[in-house]
This record gives C-alpha cells, structure tokens and sequence, in this order.
C-alpha cells in the first residue's frame, strides 16, 4: 500500500474510532489475499471488509468480491475527486 493509501486508512481508523464500539483491526489475511481493514462492530456483531485505493478502484472491486463470503458488509474508500 502506498503512503496515501496508508494516510486514507489512518484517517478512517481516527474517524471510526471516535464512533465507539468498534475494534478495528489492519491487514488481516482471508484467503489468499489481504483486506486493508476489518471493523468489528461489538454492538450489531457486524463484521466490515474495507479497501482503500487511490487509483484502480476495478481491481478493489474484485477483491471485495472475491471475500464477500466472509463479511457482513463490504466497503471501498476513495478520496474525493480533487475536480
């Protein structure tokens, strides 16, 4: 993951913790491959798969998709366009 990747899920983590009642874990592996984040909601018992890109939002599609069966929810995060 690159540096702006990195700053995308920093942010969020900071954001969503102040939410409360959510563990947060970074990197975890499923399957064969890494999600970027999982969030663990301990009041709805929710699990969340997030992906952070800055580019090539196609490819994080996939990969969503491909660990969908292990998730309640899935999310990919890009920054706001800058036009």
């Amino acid at each position: 993951m690159n540096n702006i990747e990195d700053l995308l899920r920093e942010n969020y983590c900071q954001y969503r913790s102040r939410q409360g009642k959510r563990n947060l874990f970074k990197e975890i592996p499923v399957f064969s491959r890494s999600v970027d984040l999982v969030e663990y909601d301990t009041h709805l018992r929710k699990i969340t798969a997030i992906e952070f890109k800055i580019k090539d939002w196609k490819k994080a599609i996939d990969q969503l998709i491909t660990v969908s069966p292990c998730f309640d929810y899935l999310v990919l995060c890009l920054p706001k366009p800058k036009t």
